[in-house]
């Protein structure tokens, strides 16, 4: 974020990266997810103004102001409540339904919310050498198929399915053996 300018200045240097949107279309984007985010009154305020959660959501929406379909988000969810991990959730879904080739990968720890709303999960951990040190850089230590355990799409609902509670204990374990 660029804490010189307002959050309309920063949102409106991120639009400008997608090219195939008019000036107008990109006013109305910023518009549309300043209100998803619940943000709209802050579109004056400089990011030293705003919460550890607002500069997040305000991040998320440069992301997807400035995404051509592919959407990278690193700890979406760190500094927000539970009530605007929801709204961000719910938010994320939409964006990914907005195009059947939206593509969001999602970088967390936070397991549980990443699970609610992900079609896929993939741990990343350390190989060792004989002597037990980690090799440098983390791979694909696990994959799970969301879909196929039948909890793909279906949040919020999810977060009330007992094999989902399981799940997200048994994924709690893998997190030993990374």
């Amino acid at each position: 974020m660029l804490m010189h300018r307002t959050i309309i200045g920063n949102l409106q240097v991120a639009a400008r990266k997608n090219r195939r949107l008019t000036v107008a279309e990109r006013r109305d984007k910023i518009d549309w997810y300043l209100t998803k985010f619940k943000l709209a009154d802050k579109v004056n305020s400089y990011p030293a103004q705003l919460s550890g959660g607002q500069k997040q959501r305000i991040s998320i929406i440069q992301q997807l102001l400035c995404s051509e379909g592919f959407l990278l988000l690193d700890e979406p969810f760190s500094g927000l409540d539970v009530n605007m991990i929801n709204e961000c959730s719910e938010i994320i879904l939409e964006v990914a339904n907005l195009d059947e080739l939206n593509t969001i990968i999602i970088v967390t720890h936070d397991y549980s919310s990443a699970s609610a709303i992900c079609n896929n999960l993939w741990f990343l951990g350390f190989d060792f050498d004989e002597k037990g040190t980690p090799l440098p850089g983390a791979r694909i230590k696990y994959v799970d198929d969301l879909m196929v355990k039948g909890f793909a799409w279906k949040y919020p609902q999810v977060f009330d399915d007992p094999n989902f509670l399981n799940f997200t204990k048994d994924v709690r374990k893998i997190f030993n053996n990374l």
